[in-house]
């Protein structure tokens, strides 16, 4: 039985035949005794400006924030009270963008200073993209994080917020430009409605998301995987990890800023990687801090029972990291996810993927990309393929928007 953090997850999970069990996302103790601290020593600034809050953690937020920012726009333009807030590597959509003087920047922050943060605004948004599968399947952090302070919400219709925010009673769910406008103005000109909804939405979380409530519903879901004996780690089907074999992670979302992409997959892909053999991609970087590998991998969902290495030289031809996992971790068709201390400088890197333990039928492949012009192929033994490796690098946002 497998764990999801949302129904909608859960629902593509059991579609292809997994057991799963919500476990809902929850804030922990220390969040809980935080928020109140805040709300103890909060202080509205007498300007008489209402502010609308957005915090991103990464740059891979923009296109979820687009969701919202004809409606913003909007509201920002009927009302000369409003300002906008936007914290982290959010990028200001050009919607806004002659509301220049009306947007505030403000820094990351640690979770432990997020609370305070978060209580300098009036009204906390959430928007995601719809349409994207990936944001659909997401829980309601922004709305637990907000509804701790006892801050409203408006909100993208998306299915967990749609669980949880009752519209009008613990918060405002706006999908469309105008329902997003007449929510933030809503909210914006009356007080004792934002006292109202953010009261309902402290509630709400008080209740169903505290860490004691969501302790108890994760004991009942261990009883029984842990009394039955099933509760297996995916390597443990494979054969058992040996030391210094670390689990394959697979990339569902870039969580840091994008630095290459080698993308453009053929449909093709290289030989089956067997032991002896070396697979080698230069990579050209040109700005500092590579911190993840994400490696297109086909494995045409065989339980492969063997190992890879991987190895990335730095532009000086230092080993600069070294991983090895089970190909049985591999997703199919998709990305591997491989991390690792950021690089501290630009240049051609060096890619190796080695394999350890093959036998016949039991290798994994690679995907294969369209070369950029100039782009290096991938060399197997020294040997050029008709390809680059399919990859998407990212850096530690840390190195980049320090």
């Amino acid at each position: 039985t497998a764990s999801s953090a949302t129904p909608a997850l859960a629902e593509d999970a059991v579609s292809l035949g997994l057991p799963v069990e919500v476990h809902a996302d929850s804030l922990s103790d220390d969040e809980w005794r935080l928020a109140e601290e805040v709300m103890v020593r909060r202080a509205r600034k007498p300007d008489g400006v209402v502010r609308l809050g957005y915090a991103s953690g990464t740059p891979t937020h923009d296109r979820d924030f687009e969701e919202m920012a004809e409606g913003i726009a909007a509201a920002l333009a009927e009302d000369r009270h409003l300002r906008l807030e936007l914290r982290g590597p959010v990028s200001v959509p050009g919607v806004l963008r002659s509301f220049a003087h009306r947007i505030e920047r403000a820094p990351l922050v640690g979770w432990t200073d997020l609370p305070a943060a978060l209580a300098e605004t009036d009204i906390q948004l959430a928007p995601l993209d719809r349409r994207d599968p990936f944001s659909r399947c997401k829980g309601a952090t922004k709305f637990l994080e907000a509804g701790a302070l006892g801050l409203p919400i408006v909100a993208s219709p998306t299915p967990m917020h749609e669980e949880w925010i009752e519209n009008g009673r613990n918060g405002s769910l706006a999908g469309e430009t105008d329902a997003v406008k007449e929510a933030i103005l809503h909210l914006a000109g009356s007080p004792g409605e934002r006292a109202r909804l953010g009261e309902a939405a402290r509630e709400t979380v008080r209740q169903n998301f505290r860490q004691d409530t969501r302790r108890a519903e994760m004991a009942r879901f261990l009883e029984g995987p842990l009394a039955t004996g099933s509760a297996l780690t995916g390597w443990e089907n494979f054969r058992q990890r040996r030391p210094g074999e670390a689990p394959g992670e697979v990339a569902l979302e870039a969580d840091a800023c994008p630095l290459i992409e080698v993308r453009g997959e053929t449909g093709e892909s290289t030989p089956p990687l067997c032991a002896g053999s070396v697979l080698e991609q230069v990579i050209p970087v040109e700005r500092v801090g590579l911190a993840r590998l994400d490696i297109g991998t086909v494995t045409f969902d065989q339980a492969f029972r063997h190992a890879l290495e991987f190895r990335l030289f730095a532009p000086g031809g230092e080993l600069h990291a070294s991983s090895t996992v089970l190909a049985g971790d591999l997703p199919d068709r998709r990305f591997f996810a491989w991390t690792f201390a950021p690089v501290g400088a630009r240049g051609s890197l060096r890619l190796e993927i080695r394999a350890r333990d093959t036998g016949p039928g039991d290798a994994a492949s690679f995907l294969l990309a369209k070369p950029a012009d100039g782009r290096p192929v991938v060399r197997l033994d020294g040997r050029p393929l008709d390809g680059s490796l399919a990859l998407r690098g990212f850096a530690d946002w840390q190195s980049v928007w320090a």
